[in-house]
């Protein structure tokens, strides 16, 4: 999803509403303040919060609104958890992230890169000896070609089967690979899907003989106190998890089953979490093997092309305008982050509607944290 293409179309349709937010859908506020701000956070929140409002479609179910900079976080919450909870979600509210995960999953083979566990010119039939990972003659598919889109797989399996009509079983998996032809020498072109990042996780996995869940802990989340985050089927007894949307405005019940393809698009996490990993960025704090990775995936490695034309292309990430982007979709939820790692800010859009544009808003609040800081005091409008 071109998170540029779809803010010039939302930009065009939206404008802001005359009234105010209704009850349920008044702000709540947790900041986390470490050094003293050089910005009226008051100006900042009341800015967000009128975005927030002039965002359409509204969203049925709880949205989360996140911006750090530096070592200082803004988050406000509209909306109530679920229909049965009208408490309005917080930073420590998890939502379905969808494909946030490849960018996690990136900097897991990133890290790997890091420590001389792998190579990005690695076949991925190395790493999954019981299947036959397709190639287009005598080109393999490598792990790189995985991260960046380019390895010829599709978007989904073409034997996919939704879980509400049976499970996708390792039969399935073995039978698809089989029998796909790619269309093109892996690293030649380029389609958006979840087939490469699924076998990246597989991948990664095998390396290392543990379930994906637990690599990313102890690469990534656990360094970063990311102590919110798991596949849906991790999920802890009693955890705080927004209740989701679909496309049709209806409830859409909490995933438990064990995902097909984790490294994709199966992690649940929070404002909170998410804004630390973003912020490790640029933390000083952040250990500093962890740090080169994440430098790792933000290098630009191809272009994207078709509705991702102008952008560049890392190990999950998208980068145009010196900002760096990933959107989330999964039935119930639609997520946005967006990190300007050189202004040290980022912002991150979560919302249990899969209807509401949260990466156009997550750039829209990214922008409106860099007016309070680059030019406090000015009435710029809601939709700059």
């Amino acid at each position: 999803m071109n998170p540029r293409l779809l803010l010039t179309v939302f930009l065009a349709a939206c404008h802001p509403v005359a009234s105010g937010p209704a009850a349920d859908d008044r702000p709540a506020q947790a900041d986390a303040l470490r050094p003293e701000p050089t910005f009226d956070l008051s100006s900042l929140r009341r800015r967000l919060s009128r975005q927030y409002t002039g965002t359409l479609p509204h969203a049925s179910g709880a949205v989360v609104v996140a911006v750090a900079s530096g070592a200082t976080d803004v988050v406000l919450g509209f909306g109530a958890r679920s229909a049965e909870d009208r408490e309005t979600p917080d930073e420590n509210t998890a939502f379905g992230i969808g494909s946030l995960t490849k960018v996690m999953t990136g900097v897991a083979l990133a890290d790997a890169v890091e420590q001389g566990l792998v190579s990005l010119d690695d076949e991925a039939q190395r790493f999954l000896p019981d299947v036959t990972v397709p190639r287009y003659d005598d080109h393999p598919v490598r792990l790189g070609h995985l991260a960046t889109y380019s390895s010829g797989l599709p978007w989904m399996p073409t034997n996919w089967v939704e879980r509400d009509k049976g499970p996708y079983s390792d039969a399935m998996w073995r039978e698809f690979l089989s029998g796909y032809a790619l269309p093109h020498a892996p690293g030649d072109g380029f389609e958006y899907g979840n087939v490469g990042f699924g076998m990246l996780g597989f991948a990664l996995a095998a390396r290392e003989h543990v379930p994906l869940g637990e690599l990313l802990r102890a690469r990534v989340f656990g360094r970063l106190g990311m102590q919110h985050t798991w596949f849906f089927d991790e999920r802890p007894e009693g955890a705080d998890v927004a209740h989701g949307y679909d496309d049709k405005g209806s409830p859409v019940p909490l995933r438990s089953d064990t995902p097909f393809f984790p490294g994709c698009c199966a992690l649940e996490s929070t404002a909170h979490d998410l804004l630390a990993f973003l912020r490790a960025h640029w933390d000083e704090s952040t250990p500093a093997e962890l740090r080169r990775a994440l430098d790792m995936a933000l290098l630009p490695r191809r272009k994207g092309e078709g509705a991702y034309a102008g952008q560049e292309v890392g190990l999950g990430w998208f980068m145009a305008d010196g900002l760096a982007t990933k959107s989330g979709l999964m039935k119930g939820f639609r997520t946005g982050i967006a990190l300007d790692r050189a202004g040290r800010r980022a912002a991150v859009v979560l919302a249990a509607d899969a209807r509401f544009p949260s990466e156009v808003l997550a750039v829209q609040a990214l922008r409106a944290l860099a007016v309070e800081q680059d030019a406090p005091g000015t009435t710029a409008p809601v939709h700059e």
